[in-house]
């Protein structure tokens, strides 16, 4: 299997495990807040959501100029207010369209990931800051960001017994 296909395999097999998790929970309960801190479950989805489009832009950045986005470093300096600011941005979906918006970015992110050759998805040191390869990063940055999120989602159904 080629790292492609297996990076790609690995972020749909987890968003399925997502998915399966939350489908049928009532749109009460992904809209609650106190999921983590004082996001609901929809607030998390609506970070990851928009996190997935900034990995898209820092890959195209770094990967054409061999430096690091700057957006990484501005979202990473406060990772709490840019959160809260894409929690905010979103915040007037219904639980079921933040889904929606983050199956898309699932999506963009999939797509992008497809119009990449092997060479550069194990390119080691893309950019400034990062000494793995490119599809090092991804797993990084999304599949375990994901996983951490999902975590505190699955903790947070488990206290309030749903």
């Amino acid at each position: 299997m080629s790292v492609q296909d297996a990076l790609i395999a690995s972020l749909e097999a987890q968003r399925r495990e997502i998915d399966q998790r939350l489908a049928g929970l009532p749109e009460a309960v992904l809209d609650q807040k106190g999921a983590l801190g004082e996001a609901s479950i929809k607030n998390i989805l609506a970070q990851l959501t928009a996190w997935e489009l900034v990995v898209v832009q820092a890959l195209l950045e770094g990967l054409e100029t061999g430096v690091r986005s700057p957006v990484l470093e501005e979202i990473e300096g406060d990772w709490a207010a840019w959160n809260a600011a894409q929690s905010a941005e979103s915040e007037y979906l219904a639980p079921e369209d933040q889904i929606v918006e983050w199956d898309w970015a699932r999506t963009v992110l999939v797509q992008y990931l497809r119009d990449l050759d092997e060479a550069t998805l194990t390119r080691a040191h893309p950019w400034d800051g990062w000494d793995g390869t490119v599809a090092e990063y991804v797993t990084d940055a999304i599949l375990q960001r994901e996983r951490e999120q999902f975590n505190a989602i699955q903790a947070a159904l488990a206290r309030t017994g749903a």
